[in-house]
């Protein structure tokens, strides 16, 4: 399994105009329980009757609700949006969610739910690839596209036809990670220690990252793994300290992320740490505020610039989040990804039509939500192909890109 932003004022014309573009436009070729619905209804009113259904089955609970709370916040922000600015052609889109709780099995009774009761189009939030795994099979006899988070390269492909990812293969992550830490070590030689989460996706993106730091010829010289839910990780930075290591290479999430940086620097050590994207949330980067930890994320930043990014910090204001929440934007993107589909399907869309349209997307506009190119075709599920890396300046005031875009292999 896997784990899986600006400030600035904005006239209310261009958000308008920016609200056009994303509900109709986005695109441009070249638990058990109860689920809950939510459509907005401030703003102008859908132009035709009837809604599309959007459902997400995530965790709202448990130890992964930070991420799957936050996921599904942030698409609901996306859908209240372009709801309370006409739809998405013409009509307005009803988000409904149920609660994984982490557990396979309440994942596929929710998928029933979404498709059979709820009747929806597509189906976003998973965070963990083995839960995503268990219910492809299902959304394969349904026709239902699942645009996911929890990303994994072995499914997202033409041979399955429903997985979209919205967030980037972990495992495939390996080289971007390794060929910007080679930038950080000068003339020497480093010492590296490889630091990952206790699931199956990250186990085996730290086996690829051994390997490519052998190739490079630099030593391996300490190996871990985190727990999923640490709360402390005192004992990871000793051991990083008392290895000799010079740099750190890792997958750690945002919280581990914090834990482990926090005791790094508490043990005396000023090495760097370069982290993979779910490390690469800006709350946990303004809060570390630490020039020596470089992050790689596909999404944008509070201090990146784009229309899209305008809507998104209107709307994570206007329903009272900040726009830096950890996980947030990830929602926000996931949302995006199916209006575009939808905008290009047309309605009504049943899920059978809007994998065909999702796979005819091309380049999708995130207008600036994205750090690189966005697109779907018939023969490239992933979505996401890299991510530039990111860094808190010296002065502490400000994150700042340190990399132009480095792609993974999606080859």
């Amino acid at each position: 399994m896997t784990i899986r932003h600006v400030l600035s004022s904005y006239r209310i014309p261009a958000l308008l105009a920016t609200a056009a573009v994303l509900a109709a436009t986005a695109c441009s070729s070249s638990s058990g329980g109860s689920s809950q619905s939510s459509s907005s209804s401030s703003g102008s009113s859908s132009s035709s009757a009837g809604a599309y259904t959007v459902g997400a089955d995530t965790s709202l609970s448990g130890p992964l609700a930070f991420i799957g709370t936050a996921l599904a916040a942030g698409a609901k922000e996306y859908f209240d949006y372009v709801n309370a600015h006409g739809g998405i052609n013409g009509h307005k889109v009803n988000f409904v969610t149920t609660d994984d709780t982490g557990s396979v099995n309440t994942a596929l009774t929710n998928a029933h739910q979404l498709v059979q009761q709820d009747q929806v189009s597509a189906m976003t939030g998973w965070i963990l690839t083995n839960i995503e795994s268990a219910v492809q099979p299902y959304a394969e006899r349904e026709s239902v596209p699942m645009v996911t988070q929890g990303c994994d390269s072995t499914v997202a492909t033409s041979s399955s036809k429903v997985v979209f990812c919205v967030g980037l293969p972990e495992t495939l992550e390996d080289q971007p990670l390794v060929d910007f830490a080679a930038t950080k070590v000068g003339g020497s030689t480093p010492k590296i220690a490889v630091l990952d989460m206790d699931s199956q996706a990250q186990i085996a993106l730290q086996a690829k990252i051994v390997n490519d730091v052998k190739a490079k010829g630099w030593p391996v010289v300490l190996k871990q793994i985190v727990s999923l839910t640490a709360t402390d990780e005192t004992a990871q930075a000793n051991a990083v300290v008392q290895s000799g290591a010079t740099m750190v290479i890792g997958s750690l999430d945002s919280e581990r992320e914090q834990l482990f940086v926090q005791a790094l620097r508490s043990a005396g050590s000023k090495i760097p740490v370069v982290n993979f994207d779910a490390g690469a949330t800006f709350a946990t980067l303004q809060k570390l505020a630490d020039p020596d930890l470089f992050v790689y994320s596909p999404f944008a930043f509070p201090t990146d610039t784009g229309t899209g990014v305008a809507a998104f910090d209107q709307e994570s204001q206007s329903s009272g989040q900040q726009p830096g929440t950890a996980y947030l934007v990830n929602g926000w993107v996931e949302a995006m990804a199916v209006g575009a589909g939808l905008a290009k399907c047309g309605y009504p869309c049943p899920g059978s039509k809007l994998m065909t349209a999702m796979s005819g997307l091309g380049q999708i506009n995130s207008q600036g939500m994205t750090t690189g190119p966005f697109k779907y075709t018939s023969d490239f599920y992933l979505g996401l192909s890299g991510g530039k890396f990111y860094t808190w300046d010296g002065s502490g005031k400000k994150l700042v890109a340190v990399s132009g875009f480095m792609p993974i292999d999606a080859s």
